[in-house]
């Protein structure tokens, strides 16, 4: 005769049960750095040039629109931006 069970070894392991289904995974992915897109500010000089006897973009027939994204506030700093970044880890600085 096979014996059941008892109560409270079932109501045990169910528990144990829903709390390993509950418990978080540990993360087994490295951490996630920031990526941002390199520096295009200074774009237009490669195209009309700069210096004397050079195009300029008052002459370039257009409004040169450049959107560059940093990483870091002293990224944005080095191209001319004069920027700080609260949260340092987390924010972007978008230059256009």
């Amino acid at each position: 005769m096979r014996r059941q069970p008892s109560r409270p070894s079932v109501l045990l392991a169910v528990l144990l049960a829903v709390l390993l289904a509950l418990s978080p995974l540990a993360a087994g992915a490295a951490e996630v750095q920031k990526l941002a897109d390199p520096d295009t500010s200074g774009r237009w000089e490669e195209l009309f040039g700069s210096g004397a006897g050079s195009y300029s973009t008052a002459q370039a027939g257009r409004i040169w629109a450049d959107k560059s994204v940093y990483a870091s506030a002293d990224e944005a700093r080095a191209a001319g931006l004069p920027v700080r970044l609260d949260a340092p880890d987390h924010g972007f600085v978008v230059g256009l």
